[in-house]
């Protein structure tokens, strides 16, 4: 299993560069959340498309193409143009893993299950929900 390496700093709010850090990291969760929206909402509205046989694949909007959507945006205009390019390709990064984890999960659910240390059991679980839509689907066709 990798292991991610977090750097973490504590600044008191007596420091002279905690108003400015603070308001940074607020716009920066802004443009976050309102990116992440738009991601979502497009990838429910292709969920639903892939359900009803009309898509194969349900897809989510890219680094490039969000960008292009929220350029003019207000959380972006206020965070600037090189926090906002990082915090977007940050969030383009975590829906890659979203669906490299979803992929690999598919692949091996039970070597995912002990990596994230879920048991047996639970899984179990899983496939059997699993299963039961796939029978339920069937029928319906």
């Amino acid at each position: 299993m990798r292991v991610n390496r977090v750097e973490q700093h504590r600044i008191k709010k007596s420091h002279k560069f905690f108003p400015i850090i603070d308001e940074l990291c607020w716009k920066s969760k802004n443009m976050y959340n309102y990116g992440n929206y738009i991601v979502r909402q497009e990838f429910i509205e292709t969920s639903k498309e892939k359900e009803q046989g009309l898509r194969e694949n349900a897809v989510w909007i890219q680094y490039n193409k969000l960008f292009d959507m929220v350029k003019e945006s207000e959380p972006y205009k206020e965070l600037g143009s090189n926090l906002g390019q990082a915090t977007l390709r940050k969030l383009d990064k975590v829906w890659k893993s979203y669906f490299e984890g979803v992929k690999a999960y598919k692949k091996n659910p039970r070597e995912i299950a002990n990596e994230m240390e879920i048991s047996r059991s639970y899984v179990s679980r899983i496939e059997k929900k699993a299963l039961e839509k796939l029978k339920t689907m069937l029928q319906r066709a």
